[in-house]
């Protein structure tokens, strides 16, 4: 898929958009996961979303980074796709209790809009991962604090997500 994708020729940047064209209206919100790079495969599925939404650490690179997404994102909106909405983002693994956590979080709300409470460093999340489960079924009190941040975020995209009209 990839290669359909990326091979030369006019109209590449809008390749995906028309693939997911005739099943866009079967699902609620489809997910598509990029790189961290702005390649031309991050550029088709910005062309094809609805809404830009990074996942990120709060550390001093990833607010850099966030910076020049959101310039490339208002290029994109620019020349291909005038209804992208975003950037906005989730920060995860952050640390509350350092300094470097703190101002990282800081820089980048200053640049893009977070959305949720940033969800904390814990390796309960590797841990649960590891076995298979769930953090609702790894049992923990921390586990199921970490499962509520996941769950305030999804109810808060889904609202977004029903609320916005749907552009033409």
């Amino acid at each position: 898929m990839r290669d359909e994708l990326v091979v030369a020729g006019t109209g590449r940047e809008r390749r995906l958009k028309e693939g997911l064209a005739p099943l866009i209206n079967d699902y609620d919100i489809v997910l598509i996961d990029c790189a961290p790079s702005l390649d031309l495969l991050t550029i088709n599925a910005l062309v094809a979303a609805t809404d830009a939404i990074e996942l990120s650490e709060a550390a001093l690179f990833s607010a850099n980074g966030l910076a020049k997404l959101g310039k490339n994102i208002a290029g994109i909106r620019d020349s291909y796709n005038p209804h992208l909405r975003g950037p906005r983002v989730i920060v995860n693994k952050y640390e509350s209790q350092t300094i470097s956590g703190r101002e990282a979080l800081a820089d980048i709300g200053t640049y893009i809009p977070i959305i949720g409470t940033p969800i904390p460093k814990a390796v309960v999340i590797k841990d649960a991962a590891e076995a298979r489960t769930s953090l609702l079924d790894w049992g923990t009190t921390t586990a199921r604090n970490l499962f509520a941040f996941y769950r305030d975020i999804a109810v808060q995209l889904l609202e977004v997500e029903h609320a916005a009209p749907t552009a033409p």
